[in-house]
């Protein structure tokens, strides 16, 4: 027979401390949200390896792909000049090609 629990609701509940006078937990939500991951990590064996590419995947995109392939269009123009730019490049775009 399957229980129909959330896995999530079972580790958030837990995680978090009940006082029964008040009927509140002792944790507030991002508490008990850093608790699960820092729990979740240190129990797995693949986890810092596993960040690591996380991060080198993260860097590669933003800041790799960012220099070869998006060159500021704009840098070392005045605002004079950008705005004449864009004003340009929408009046091409706008008109029917003859």
């Amino acid at each position: 027979m399957l229980i129909n629990i959330p896995i999530f609701a079972i580790i958030m509940k837990a995680n978090a401390t009940h006082d029964a006078a008040t009927g509140k937990t002792g944790q507030s939500l991002p508490v008990r949200f850093f608790l699960l991951y820092r729990d979740g990590l240190r129990n797995m064996t693949w986890g810092r390896q596993l960040w690591a590419l996380v991060a080198i995947k993260l860097f590669v995109i933003f800041v790799i792909l960012r220099l070869l392939f998006f060159t500021p269009y704009y840098g070392g123009k005045s605002d004079v000049q950008k705005s004449q730019a864009v004003a340009t490049e929408l009046i091409r775009q706008g008109s029917p090609a003859h």
